[in-house]
């Protein structure tokens, strides 16, 4: 009787099984059907932008060794499947895009709007040194590629340029440091120090070198530090100077007065 009762049991559910069982063909049918391979074309545009990337220069310095590196970095664009990178180790300063000589993709597990740094390597002169990144969705889907090249060359080191001075959001006692770099290349890239005192005085108060890095974009674009604990009674000057490929210093900018 228990044997009887079971196979009528299993004979009303075999039709539910054989529905569900052919659901899933159909469904593994649609996920085949809309893979159309592994190449370029299988994986429609995401909506990231591209992220901003930035390649330079930097001097490591210490009394023990100076060398100068290259290194590459980008700003991450809140991907949720991570990021695919190409690096041209090096290759003719004038090549841009697909011209530039990749390297092989590389896919990397960083998610988020975070910035990353990839890559350091050594550079040669005279040569450009790229980094592209593009960002991925958790389907595989990518957007545009951004790209940065750093051309390596040696130049005389001059001083910074376009120095400027500003208090931060009206607040004088911060001022807001904004300068290019006047060496065509010949710098470290990114290490300074500033000279400040109260306008008129004697002495100037030497920061250590500190690490500055450019913000803005298009003409906004330059160096940027906030120095801090001002007198806002008391007029400031300033003036900074930049480190160079060797691990000396540069002459001082031209004064600047907030």
């Amino acid at each position: 009787m228990m044997d009887i009762m079971l196979k009528r049991r299993f004979l009303l559910a075999l039709p539910v099984l054989l529905a569900a069982l052919a659901l899933l063909v159909w469904q593994a049918g649609l996920v085949f059907a809309d893979d159309p391979g592994d190449g370029e074309a299988s994986h429609a545009h995401a909506s990231y932008a591209a992220p901003t990337v930035t390649v330079v220069s930097h001097s490591v310095c210490s009394t023990h060794t100076s060398r100068t590196v290259v290194l590459a970095r980008f700003q991450g664009v809140g991907a949720s499947g991570g990021y695919e990178q190409q690096i041209a180790w090096s290759h003719e300063p004038e090549l841009s895009g697909d011209d530039i000589p990749w390297g092989a993709v590389h896919r990397n597990t960083r998610i988020g709007s975070r910035p990353w740094a990839l890559r350091i390597w050594e550079p040669d002169i005279g040569q450009g040194h790229s980094l592209r990144v593009r960002a991925l969705d958790t389907d595989g889907n990518h957007g545009p590629w951004g790209e940065a090249t750093y051309v390596y060359v040696v130049g005389e080191a001059a001083p910074p340029s376009g120095v400027t001075v500003s208090p931060v959001d009206g607040d004088y006692s911060r001022a807001m440091l904004r300068w290019q770099d006047g060496s065509g290349g010949a710098i470290n890239g990114f290490r300074f120090r500033i000279q400040q005192r109260a306008s008129g005085a004697g002495e100037w108060t030497e920061s250590k070198w500190i690490t500055v890095e450019k913000r803005g974009s298009g003409e906004d674009l330059a160096y940027q530090h906030v120095v801090a604990g001002l007198d806002p009674a008391v007029a400031h000057d300033f003036r900074v100077a930049a480190q160079t490929r060797d691990c000396e210093p540069t002459d001082w900018s031209q004064q600047v007065s907030l």
